[in-house]
């Protein structure tokens, strides 16, 4: 059940079904009281013994204290807890702690084919207009990686109702434009 929710997720943004699942941004929510919260939240047991998941994303940007601390919960984790940790450089999460982590999966970017599918379906789905330049600038904007491709996606269709060429390099020069 926990996988047919992820995979309704990742389809949809709807978290109503993540009962047990939750999402850390380690970028965004690693204050101290944050994380203590989710530390606790931990401790307590799920209904009828289901899995809780704990996905720690954006992980390499923890300090050394937290990961020292998120060293402390691995070591004892607590019975039908699943902790996930996510990062696009593994170079920087401690070497303590990569060694409790059981499984490791080295996740390559989609190819710009493959991603520009993605867009392109997400763009049928809620009814977009797009043409293909459009999808592959958008895509290569972000580097080919998909979360970013999609709030790309997001930003531009917000801002101008479509995913054209013409859409997406406006948006992009305008923010290009600020940063100047």
């Amino acid at each position: 059940e926990n996988c047919l929710a992820i995979n309704d997720y990742i389809k949809t943004g709807n978290t109503d079904n993540l009962i047990n699942i939750r999402e850390i941004n380690v970028a965004e929510d690693s204050g101290k009281n944050d994380l203590s919260d989710v530390f606790e939240e931990m401790l307590i047991p799920s209904l009828y013994n289901e899995w809780k998941i704990y996905i720690f994303d954006e992980v390499q940007k923890a300090s050394n204290g937290l990961q020292n601390r998120l060293l402390k919960i691995t070591e004892e984790t607590p019975e039908h807890v699943l902790i996930v940790f996510c990062t696009t450089e593994p170079d920087k999460i401690l070497p303590t702690l990569k060694t409790r982590c059981q499984l490791n999966l080295h996740i390559q970017k989609p190819k710009l084919k493959e991603l520009m599918q993605l867009l392109k379906y997400v763009c049928k789905s809620e009814g977009v207009e797009f043409d293909l330049r459009g999808l592959e600038y958008i895509a290569s904007n972000a580097d080919l990686v998909v979360r970013q491709s999609l709030l790309n996606l997001e930003q531009v269709v917000h801002e101008h109702g479509n995913a054209t060429y013409d859409s997406a390099t406006e948006t992009f020069d305008n923010i290009s434009q600020t940063l100047i």
